[in-house]
């Protein structure tokens, strides 16, 4: 964004900035996951317009190479989706470091900002897909703790994300181990987190018990008892693990 001479702010008058940015929302959109948006563009050397706040105005863009801190800021600040905002971030005292006089901050939700005013200026992209877009952010994130599924990644196991274990109902996490780290592994770690006490258990992963055979299977146990018979020989009645919906 830049000054008008009205002094409000407006699109960048280089038509290429606004082509850059307007791609970065665009292939996010196809593809759903901010590293996916860095791998497109560093494959096509497309570099992301900055403009750096150092030294006086004003302060011209220049061009960088796509990394996870600018893809992630173009993604979500507000202004570019038309949007003046106050309050995105909050003092927290309980961040303070130690031996610096400086407070933390902690990031605040879109709902609870202080000051939102939308169509304050023109847009790269409408409110609503800014919205979803904090959404698909925030989902990304493997905190199965807080019931986020993740985005999809490499590897054999074919329920990564999607499974919770049985006793608890805390998303289960993924693990690889063996000689090749191939060996897939969905464990629940609610003994390392505050809300509960009980001991963490785990289930090989199907991909690896059926082997090549590939055929349909299901993870779903209940009352102890594996549908899939290569899953009860596995779990020997010891794992109770079922697929969320």
């Amino acid at each position: 964004m830049t000054k008008g001479r009205d002094g409000g702010a407006t699109l960048n008058p280089d038509e290429e900035v606004q082509e850059r940015l307007r791609l970065v929302f665009a292939k996010f959109r196809d593809l759903r996951s901010a590293k996916a948006v860095i791998r497109y563009l560093r494959r096509g050397d497309l570099l992301l317009p900055v403009r750096p706040l150092h030294g006086p105005a004003p302060h011209d863009v220049v061009w960088r190479p796509a990394n996870s801190a600018r893809v992630i800021h173009i993604l979500r600040n507000p202004a570019y989706a038309g949007a003046y905002v106050y309050g995105r971030r909050r003092p927290d005292p309980m961040r303070r470091q130690p031996g610096s006089g400086r407070i933390g901050t902690i990031t605040v939700a879109p709902e609870d900002w202080s000051i939102c005013l939308k169509d304050a200026h023109p847009a790269y992209v409408e409110w609503n897909e800014f919205m979803a877009n904090q959404r698909q952010l925030a989902d990304n994130l493997n905190h199965y703790d807080k019931d986020r599924r993740g985005v999809p990644r490499n590897g054999r196991a074919l329920l990564q994300g999607i499974v919770s274990c049985g006793r608890c109902a805390c998303r289960m996490c993924l693990r690889y181990s063996g000689p090749n780290g191939d060996h897939p592994a969905y464990m629940c770690v609610a003994d390392k987190v505050p809300r509960d006490s009980r001991d963490g258990y785990s289930v090989q992963g199907a991909a690896e018990i059926l082997g090549t055979r590939r055929r349909p299977y299901s993870t779903g146990c209940a009352r102890g008892r594996c549908r899939d018979s290569s899953l009860r020989r596995a779990c020997r009645g010891k794992f109770l693990c079922r697929q969320s919906s």
